[in-house]
């Protein structure tokens, strides 16, 4: 199906997400729901990055839900989703892929997905596994890293060094205990990652990231060392599955991304002949939340919702 680009700017009041709980493999998650859209239209589902939540992408994807059902997670040890997230149980991004699976299972394959940095990894983790499950991919700045530095890495993780990368060095360091969120949303605004995001998308992260602490205030719902271990256990495998996914990929990342680079862009399209990539000038790492319009015109391409 192909029609006129939709305006993007106008979300009607009926189409706000629900949040919905569902058991999956005897765990609960919590995810955002927007199902106004047909039944018979597209489905999608996004997958958040690495110490964020469904809700932080919430200004990105309500425009899309005039046009496709649209379901947006928090994974394991993040947002509002309490299935088991002990940091020295984690030894891969292998558990993120088999929930998301069990997901898209759940939800009803196939569907379309699209993630942002972890969640574009392993929205690809799950294509490639499942090519059933998976119309097609888009992917955000997804953690693909240049041959070069997946070299580097591996032999840094055989050496049992992962967690003395600097974002895991970063996350242990995050302040967990916080008096109230508009303390945190004041702190973040404008500062260190969050300098360039547009306005609302900090305080959609926080609403959808913190939970009220029992000794009073708040705290993140994304432990640090959760968020460290997350970082620390980045695969470096990419390469090896990425050749094996057989539906339309799109990427779109920032020109000034540390990283998905041009080295990796240029490997993703040795590997993938067909994907498109879209690269976003003035943007870096968090181009969904610096300038949110390009990523939802190719999720519309994809969902064939707009000619490409």
């Amino acid at each position: 199906m192909s029609m006129a680009t939709p305006s993007l700017a106008y979300v009607p009041p009926v189409l706000q997400p629900q949040r919905k709980t569902v058991q999956l493999k005897g765990e609960s998650f919590s995810l955002l729901a927007w199902e106004d859209a047909p039944k018979d239209a597209p489905a999608l589902h996004f997958a958040h990055a690495n110490g964020f939540n469904g809700n932080t992408y919430r200004q990105l994807l309500a425009p899309l839900a005039q046009h496709m059902r649209i379901y947006a997670w928090d994974a394991r040890g993040h947002g509002f989703t309490t299935a088991g997230a002990k940091p020295e149980t984690l030894q891969s991004w292998a558990c993120y892929r088999d929930d998301l699976e069990a997901l898209v299972e759940h939800l009803g394959a196939p569907v379309m997905l699209a993630g942002h940095s972890l969640g574009g990894v392993i929205s690809a983790m799950v294509a490639a596994h499942r090519p059933d499950l998976v119309q097609g991919l888009v992917l955000a700045d997804p953690v693909f890293f240049s041959p070069l530095f997946i070299r580097l890495w591996r032999i840094w993780k055989t050496l049992g060094q992962g967690e003395r990368f600097h974002l895991p060095i970063a996350a242990k360091k995050r302040r967990y205990h916080w008096p109230d969120r508009q303390s945190i949303i004041d702190s973040y605004t404008g500062r260190s990652i969050f300098t360039h995001w547009q306005k609302g998308f900090v305080a959609d992260y926080i609403n959808g990231g913190t939970l009220d602490a029992k000794d009073g205030g708040v705290h993140l719902a994304c432990h640090p060392l959760w968020e460290a271990r997350t970082f620390a256990t980045s695969p470096f495998d990419t390469w090896g599955f990425v050749p094996r996914v057989r539906c339309p990929v799109t990427v779109v990342y920032g020109a000034d991304s540390d990283t998905f680079k041009e080295a990796a862009a240029r490997k993703l399209q040795r590997s993938l002949p067909n994907a498109t990539l879209r690269r976003v000038c003035n943007t870096g790492h968090f181009v969904p939340m610096e300038d949110p319009e390009p990523l939802r015109a190719e999720l519309l391409r994809m969902a064939g919702i707009i000619q490409k």
